[in-house]
């Protein structure tokens, strides 16, 4: 009874083990396959993948029992990935028969070899009899040169004729590889893997998708993969699968119809695999279709491919490319695995050329990293699609897509600058982007394709850019989802001025300037001579130059005056009517530049602003300046913090100058001064919409102003402060007591940034002790006589101050200050509004103004005012 159950379990084995399969997607080795050896060395992954796991340098091996019939045809597959170049220290076997499990130790049986010694590595079959390896055939050279991941097909003939098969990107189009005869009958036992290796690559060998057993006829037809026409007389093909090549190479399978015919020859196409190329005497014509018809051709296995007419259109490859004639059309930057898009970074690119171009040898380069592009032909209004060559599943489905090596790592939120270099390393086209390039801060957080406007419009302009309005968050190898019409009509002007020496003038414009730039487009008066123009002018780069001059530039502040058509990409001129002051810089200290105005709840898709304005008689560089965002109680507290420029940037007395993140999002709400007088700082607090303190610090960390904001500073009557800014009352006192700030009027649409403040109180000399202005005065902000000023001047100092306001019935309406200690100047305000926050009724109010000081002098004045309301009261 027990030979009869060891019988019947030897006859189980056998019957299991005469197919072998195994793809470990059940996550080990032990079923449904039991793999025996080094078992401790390997694992398999969470990709589903038998991989090597040892701790040291060495060998390691696992084999299973394997029974095949030897008078039938046997196929072999398996994909093995080692992502190394190859050595004589470092290869892999694959032990296709063993005639025992220990695949260290002398045998009898045969193996793949992959790598060996230099750079010819190829795929080679050998034949072992103890220790001495014949080889069968080996693959091309150099096939396995450098890391690889491949899938392997051999088949043996019952007549010992071997022949090996390949697919170098792991599928399962196999080309033909090698072929040879061994008439040594083999030995059947086990199959396995050995790897040898050095410390460097204990955990780099991959094995996967396991099959032994009777040869699988292929009864699925092949397909054509694709069909390019690159010269006048060529057509190229791709098959989905290896050909008979009978029936591919001959020339009577093809015919092209317009007078073309059949080709001449046919041959393999080395360029790609699975691909021929068919010569014709009679050359295309560009822009005209054709059809060829491909008939009696069939794969490996006799399936026929069939009958197809096939269009196609030649298009000569274009010798020169000029700029921007090959263009970014779309760039995935920010990657969310929740989107539908491949996770994985792209560039895409437009050919807006009449003729094909050869991206071959061009480089996409970040500056920092350069991706070489392979040769891809891309055809008039044509994508292409490129990526990073190791995501290449990703991309499978998605038309003109190609792998590349080192392509360049994309920066989230930051962004980039990519530029697209012809083979002779010339900028055909460059583009800068950042989450802001968005223009949605809904869909900023990633996920989301940036996608060109208007692919006619080709100059390097950030607003041509959106994000994608596809269901599928982007559109790779297809029309843009945003596509429209755009124009740019905005021109250039000049941004900065700034005199690097006495002699020596830097100039930077709003954008590049692309016509007109000469020694003549400039000129430099002052009040002390005419007119000087430059004698050479040097470029930092297209929107940035240097201009030098023979004669010293005066100490007082000079004007630069541009002269003639200086244009921009789009055609656009620049003023010349525009004079930009410059100057050499004074060190400003506490008081010379006030915080004039303040937006801290902006309306929405509006943003924050800061405006300075300069009270001092001295020109301020604002270089490496920083704006801060602080606790209200604590302005040492800092929350935010920001750069206000990283180059010089020039303020002159009397000037204002508006902060933000960005002004095209304050200036569609207000009226404003002119562009000359907003400046995009990167990463501007959001100040707090209810209280906090902004704080401006000069170069060296000296506090110049600050002011600790509240929406309680809001005129009392206003009912909804979004949008409202503050506004200082007087710009010519370094005074920051809060009593100075008041709601921008109605009237100036609430905000006045970049001009005068709607709610702005001029100097005034003193005309005794005390003044009042206005004397009629109407608080209904409206932006005219809004508020009281009451200016007070005493001889003493000490003096303990107290101004009271009583209405027409001697009722005590309002108490400004009582008992505090003054300075010797100074100004108080009455905003109209009563102790309880209401607006009084019209009529004249007294104002009661009482002074003492400790050595007993004292003094008491009386003044009057008129309150009233000629427009009504504006509320927001």
């Amino acid at each position: 009874m027990q030979r009869l159950f060891i019988l019947i379990f030897l006859l189980t084995v056998t019957v299991c083990n005469a197919q072998l399969s195994d793809d470990f997607s059940d996550g080990d080795f032990i079923t449904p396959v039991l793999w025996s050896g080094s078992s401790a060395d390997f694992i398999v992954n969470t990709t589903g993948q038998l991989q090597l796991n040892a701790a040291n340098a060495g060998e390691s091996w696992l084999s299973t029992p394997l029974t095949v019939t030897l008078n039938d045809t046997i196929e072999w597959r398996i994909r093995v990935k080692q992502p190394f170049s190859p050595s004589s220290s470092n290869y892999s076997k694959i032990y296709l028969l063993a005639d025992q499990p220990d695949l260290s130790l002398p045998l009898n049986g045969f193996y793949l070899r992959l790598g060996e010694a230099l750079s010819a590595d190829a795929v080679e079959l050998f034949s072992q009899t103890g220790t001495v390896s014949t080889s069968i055939c080996r693959g091309p050279d150099g096939q396995l040169a450098s890391s690889f991941d491949i899938t392997l097909r051999v088949l043996r003939l019952p007549t010992g004729f071997w022949t090996i098969y390949t697919d170098d990107a792991a599928g399962t189009n196999y080309v033909f590889s090698a072929s040879g005869q061994e008439p040594n009958l083999p030995v059947s036992g086990f199959f396995g893997v050995d790897c040898i290796y050095t410390s460097g690559n204990v955990q780099h060998f991959y094995f996967d998708d396991v099959y032994v057993g009777a040869f699988v006829h292929d009864y699925s037809p092949p397909t054509c993969t694709g069909i390019s026409s690159v010269t006048q007389n060529e057509i190229r093909i791709g098959f989905s699968e290896a050909m008979d090549s009978a029936s591919v190479f001959n020339i009577n399978n093809y015919f092209v119809d317009g007078g073309i015919g059949n080709p001449s020859s046919v041959e393999k196409d080395t360029s790609i695999s699975l691909g021929y190329v068919l010569h014709f005497q009679q050359n295309f014509q560009s822009g005209l279709t054709y059809h060829l018809q491909i008939s009696n051709v069939s794969d490996l296995s006799a399936n026929p491919l069939p009958s197809l007419s096939l269009s196609l259109s030649f298009f000569p490859l274009s010798e020169l490319v000029e700029a921007r004639t090959v263009l970014f059309s779309e760039v995935y930057f920010e990657m969310s695995s929740l989107s539908p898009l491949p996770n994985s970074e792209y560039v895409e690119i437009y050919n807006a050329n009449d003729s094909a171009v050869s991206l071959h040898n061009w480089i996409l380069s970040d500056g920092s990293s350069d991706a070489s592009l392979p040769d891809i032909v891309l055809y008039p209004q044509d994508y292409a699609v490129i990526f990073p060559d190791q995501n290449a599943t990703m991309f499978s489905g998605i038309h003109g897509a190609f792998g590349v090596s080192d392509f360049p790592g994309l920066n989230n939120d930051t962004g980039d600058s990519l530029s697209l270099k012809n083979d002779n390393g010339e900028i055909i086209d460059h583009f800068v982007f950042s989450d802001e390039t968005y223009h949605d801060a809904t869909k900023k957080n990633g996920g989301w394709s940036l996608e060109r406007i208007d692919l006619s419009f080709r100059c390097e302009d950030e607003n041509n850019w959106r994000v994608s309005d596809a269901t599928q968050h982007g559109t790779p190898g297809v029309l843009n989802s945003v596509m429209g019409i755009y124009r740019d009509t905005i021109a250039p002007y000049i941004l900065n001025v700034w005199p690097a020496d006495s002699t020596h003038l830097d100039v930077e414009f709003s954008e590049n300037i692309e016509e007109g730039i000469g020694v003549t487009s400039f000129s430099v008066s002052d009040s002390v001579g005419g007119p000087m123009l430059p004698d050479s002018i040097d470029s930092f780069s297209d929107s940035k130059f240097r201009l030098s001059f023979v004669n010293r530039f005066s100490l007082a502040k000079s004007k630069l005056q541009v002269h003639g058509k200086l244009s921009d990409c789009a055609g656009n001129n620049v003023d010349t009517t525009q004079e930009v002051e410059f100057g050499f810089p004074v060190e400003a200290v506490f008081g010379d530049l006030l915080i004039n105005e303040l937006l801290f709840d902006p309306y929405s898709n509006g943003v924050d602003f800061v405006e300075l304005y300069n009270s001092s008689r001295k020109i301020i560089d604002l270089y490496h300046w920083t704006i801060k965002e602080s606790d209200y109680e604590d302005d040492s507290s800092v929350k935010e913090e920001a750069l206000v420029s990283n180059e010089h940037k020039l303020l002159f007395p009397n000037e204002y100058l508006v902060l933000s993140e960005d002004a095209e999002k304050v200036k569609p709400f207000y009226t404003c001064g002119n562009k000359n007088r907003f400046l995009n700082v990167k990463n501007m607090p959001d100040f707090n919409a209810d209280e906090g303190s902004v704080v401006l610090m000069n170069s060296l960390g000296e506090r110049i102003d600050g002011f600790q904001y509240s929406d309680k500073l809001h005129f009392a009557l206003i009912n909804d402060p979004k949008g409202v800014s503050l506004e200082r009352l007087n710009s010519f006192s370094a005074d920051t007591a809060n009593a100075i700030w008041h709601s921008a009027s109605s009237l100036s649409g609430f905000a006045t940034p970049g001009l005068r403040n709607s709610q702005w109180i001029p100097e005034s000399g003193m005309n005794g002790n005390i003044t009042i202005e206005p004397n009629v005065f109407s608080p209904d902000n409206d932006g005219y006589d809004d508020v009281l000023s009451i200016r007070y001047q005493f001889q003493w100092e000490n003096t303990i101050l107290s101004v009271l306001i009583f209405d027409e019935y001697g009722r005590n309406v309002r108490k400004l200050v009582e008992n505090q200690t003054a300075s010797t100047d100074g100004i108080l305000y009455w905003d109209g509004l009563t102790e309880e926050g209401t607006l009084p009724a019209p009529g004249r109010y007294l104002i009661l103004i009482k002074s003492f000081d400790l050595d007993g002098r004292s003094n008491l004045t009386r003044k009057s005012c008129v309150i009233g309301y000629a427009n009504g009261l504006s509320n927001h």
